[in-house]
């Protein structure tokens, strides 16, 4: 192994941290460490994201690509380029292609009440607006997901690139609640490939997820603002855990393929 890389959404991101998880991994492997994660993020950006690194060719033989799971109804849409650029999750972001710059958002749930006044972005405000309340379908999602990740898994093993799924609290499977657009519509372990379910870590395995009742140490919790408990975030400590558990369950994997 010569080098990880780390995509997913906010929850491997920089969320009022200064060392995120994939940083744990690479110290501990005593390998080179490349982030592509980013807040807001979707299975989508991360698809695009991973395929550009690999043929790039910043990610080659032997490297390993964490895959961060997040809600399967989150996605990335084109945009014409912003009046103003911040970079900054929420905002539009930029990607260098062979055509010239590319401009995208990251759309979720209540994507549409950030995305400023100005010509450009009210045209993307109505469109994540637009994508909310007429253009999620669960069942569709989760199987475009599964569909795009056995593509993915695909071409790492043609390039030699060792994949590793995780599934966080993002895509925890509850089957008696009230579905929202949020939600898996069936459990990882059972719908994904039995090769890439040998390779999927389980955030929740290694986690104690807290409540303001009951803070936990791995949540980011009160760190950011008194009045609420912020439970879909990491720690510093809850990096260095999933960090360190990771960089265990990956060390496997590598060993067993050889």
């Amino acid at each position: 192994m010569k080098k990880v890389a780390v995509t997913g959404c906010s929850f491997s991101d920089y969320t009022f941290v200064d060392k995120v998880y994939g940083e744990w991994i690479a110290e501990q492997l005593n390998i080179e460490y490349l982030h592509l994660a980013r807040g807001i993020g979707s299975n989508h950006r991360g698809i695009y994201a991973s395929t550009k690194a690999i043929t790039s060719d910043r990610l080659t033989k032997g490297d390993v690509l964490v895959f961060q799971i997040t809600d399967p109804h989150r996605k990335i849409l084109s945009s014409f380029e912003p009046i103003k650029y911040i970079d900054k999750p929420g905002q539009p972001e930029k990607w260098p292609t062979p055509f010239g710059d590319a401009w995208t958002t990251d759309y979720k749930a209540g994507s549409h009440v950030w995305q400023g006044s100005d010509v450009v972005a009210e045209r993307n405000r109505q469109l994540h607006q637009t994508m909310e309340e007429s253009c999620v379908n669960n069942e569709f999602e989760t199987d475009q997901l599964v569909m795009q990740l056995i593509l993915l898994d695909a071409l790492c093993k043609t390039r030699g690139i060792t994949l590793i799924p995780v599934a966080t609290r993002y895509v925890s499977y509850i089957d008696w609640r009230p579905h929202n657009q949020n939600d898996i519509a069936g459990p990882l372990n059972d719908i994904l490939p039995s090769d890439l379910v040998e390779r999927l870590f389980n955030e929740t395995d290694y986690i104690i997820r807290g409540s303001p009742e009951e803070p936990s140490v791995h949540d980011l919790g009160f760190a950011i603002d008194l009045e609420s408990y912020d439970f879909s975030h990491l720690s510093a400590e809850g990096h260095k855990v999933i960090g360190i558990s990771l960089a265990s369950h990956i060390q496997m994997v590598v060993d067993r393929a050889q």
